[in-house]
């Protein structure tokens, strides 16, 4: 074990999105003095980046690690339509972008990419994709989801979203369920930037992923840390294993058997504790422990 300077650096900017409708996708960055390796680690729908600051400082002091907290479009700060995205495609392509946007400032450094629950599902689908990524951290991923989809309603889902892209449900979703702190209801439904009401094009995309990512397993052949929630209201757990079968690569499974589904919330010791000693496996970083 040895000292290091334990002085961080935060900066928000955004990073141009090319094409014929240009957007900016608003990223925050936590940089301590000398970064041995990078996380993007992309947040869950509804919320959006500022929900992981507090984690991501506490990780930047325990590890020489660059964390990158992009919010996705039509989340948070970034641009596009609110909840919105034309195809799951385009959430690749902007993590693409912000990948060669860090290789771009750091070219050397070794990267990880990690998500929690639906930004989870959505680097999992990119990594096979993306050269050069040296493991892969999924918290709560949403490759299942605990209410009852039968086949048939997931068909109706799909044709009326040909017909009615764009409708959003009535009722906000609920805030309930997600964190046990009794606080976050009334954090969520005062938040600004927090999406309640996602159209139906959304939840079609997502289903579409879900399929995708059944298919894309076979080809994931980086090491993959699966963080489970005991107490998940929101994913299907037995998902998950279906996919940790499936991949190639070495996966280490650690399930929090108490934790809600917002694991970066619900235990955040714990969940930094396991994210260093898997970084720490695969990029031997010098970790320091602050205290």
């Amino acid at each position: 074990m040895t000292e290091r300077d334990m002085r961080l650096t935060l900066e928000a900017d955004f990073i141009l999105h090319p094409g014929r409708r240009p957007l900016s996708l608003f990223t925050r960055v936590v940089t301590p003095a000398a970064p041995e390796a990078g996380l993007i680690f992309y947040h869950g729908s509804m919320v959006h980046s500022e929900y992981y600051m507090p984690w991501a400082l506490e990780l930047a002091q325990a590890a020489p690690i660059t964390i990158w907290l992009p919010d996705l479009r039509g989340h948070g700060r970034s641009g596009g339509a609110r909840g919105h995205v034309p195809a799951i495609r385009d959430y690749l392509f902007d993590i693409a972008l912000t990948v060669a946007e860090f290789r771009r400032r750091w070219p050397e450094l070794p990267l990880f990419l990690g998500g929690e629950s639906f930004g989870g599902l959505l680097v999992f689908l990119a990594v096979t994709e993306i050269p050069s990524v040296q493991g892969l951290i999924l918290s709560a991923p949403v490759f299942g989801l605990k209410a009852d989809l039968s086949r048939g309603l997931q068909r109706i889902i799909q044709s009326a979203d040909r017909i009615l892209p764009f409708v959003r449900p009535l009722r906000p979703l609920g805030a309930e369920g997600i964190v046990r702190h009794p606080q976050w209801p009334r954090l969520i439904k005062s938040d600004p930037l927090v999406i309640r009401k996602y159209p139906l094009h959304f939840l079609a995309e997502l289903l579409r992923a879900q399929r995708q990512a059944e298919n894309v397993a076979p080809l994931v052949s980086v090491p993959l840390l699966m963080l489970i929630a005991g107490q998940d209201h929101i994913v299907d757990n037995q998902a998950a294993e279906r996919i940790c079968q499936q991949v190639r690569g070495p996966v280490w499974w650690k399930k929090f058997p108490d934790s809600w589904h917002a694991l970066s919330s619900e235990s955040p010791d714990l969940y930094q504790d396991t994210m260093v000693q898997f970084i720490n496996t695969y990029y031997a970083c010098d970790m320091v422990n602050p205290a």
